[in-house]
């Protein structure tokens, strides 16, 4: 698809980044790619609504380190308006936010396909379906779940790194710089987060 097809062509990579690591930068830069967008928007959540809230370290802490992940990538930035937002962070108001900034921006929410038998569960999904479109990377064991309509699938198969195995990873000792990336590790190590 080529940029020409619409004025601006913007993905949008949410989620804790508890920590960030280099499954986020693949799955952003494949969307990137393969939909031609003109940015990825990386959101840290403040209060996600669907994670244990007391294994999620510090918002600030979270955004220096998806910072440091994006050091190197112009064509990503990182968004505080998640931040900024007093309560739990709610992808539908995100979006509405988004949009009423660039009303003809086509903008599209990128998620494993993990994120699918959740998205039922995601507040206004139907009115989320008609602010974005979902672009779907698929990870490994994927089944066949009814999906809703204006989703995209990316080619390819993603690996399948979480943030909770990273951070059970750190707490036992175990190097991680292979996954989360030089500058990550070493902003962990200096502030000994995850012990």
């Amino acid at each position: 698809m080529g940029k020409s097809e619409s004025k601006n062509r913007v993905g949008i990579l949410g989620g804790t980044f508890n920590p960030p690591h280099n499954g986020h930068l693949l799955i952003a830069q494949e969307a990137y790619t393969q939909l031609g967008l003109n940015k990825v928007l990386f959101i840290p959540g403040r209060v996600p609504p669907h994670k244990n809230r007391l294994d999620i370290i510090d918002v600030e802490l979270r955004y220096e380190m998806v910072k440091l992940l994006l050091k190197d990538k112009p064509e990503f930035s990182i968004s505080r308006i998640e931040i900024e937002k007093i309560g739990v962070s709610y992808s539908v108001e995100t979006l509405k936010i988004l949009k009423a900034g660039e009303p003809d921006t086509q903008f599209y929410f990128i998620v494993g396909s993990d994120a699918i038998p959740e998205l039922k569960t995601w507040k206004n999904i139907e009115e989320i379906l008609t602010l974005c479109k979902f672009a779907i990377g698929m990870r490994p064991g994927f089944k066949d779940y009814q999906v809703p309509g204006g989703m995209v699938f990316l080619e390819g198969v993603f690996p399948d790194i979480s943030s909770g195995r990273i951070r059970e990873m750190l707490r036992n000792g175990e190097a991680a710089e292979h996954i989360i990336g030089h500058s990550v590790n070493n902003f962990i190590k200096e502030r000994k987060l995850y012990q």
